[in-house]
């Protein structure tokens, strides 16, 4: 099984309100495959690229995903490990889970959930 690992950042704006994407991603699946018929939310980031360090890869995965350069980031809070099915094969994400802030309050931190 191939491993991945991967930074996963609690990003946080100036008004305390967390930042999360949603999404469906028709190759992604559970561990035993199943791909979910709706949409889902998740924490912003991504692999971390060889040779770099997890909070680097923080800070990256903010500024690609979202726009933001000016981040405050903590030390690592969580880690898991979890098994996803990606493309019809199953691989192990290494997470390391960061708090991060900004002082700014954007527009994209703020939006509300579709109902």
């Amino acid at each position: 099984m191939q491993t991945r690992p991967t930074v996963r950042i609690l990003f946080l704006d100036a008004g305390g309100r967390l930042l999360l994407m949603r999404a469906h991603d028709p190759d992604v699946g559970d561990h035993e495959g199943r791909v979910s018929d709706t949409s889902y939310w998740f924490t912003i980031g991504g692999g971390i690229e060889p040779g770099e360090d997890p909070a680097t890869a923080a800070l990256r995965e903010i500024g690609e995903e979202t726009g933001h350069t000016k981040v405050r980031l903590g030390p690592p809070v969580w880690y898991r490990e979890c098994v996803l099915t990606v493309k019809g094969e199953k691989r192990l994400f290494e997470e390391t889970y960061f708090l991060a802030w900004t002082e700014e309050v954007d527009a994209a931190l703020c939006a509300t959930a579709p109902r």
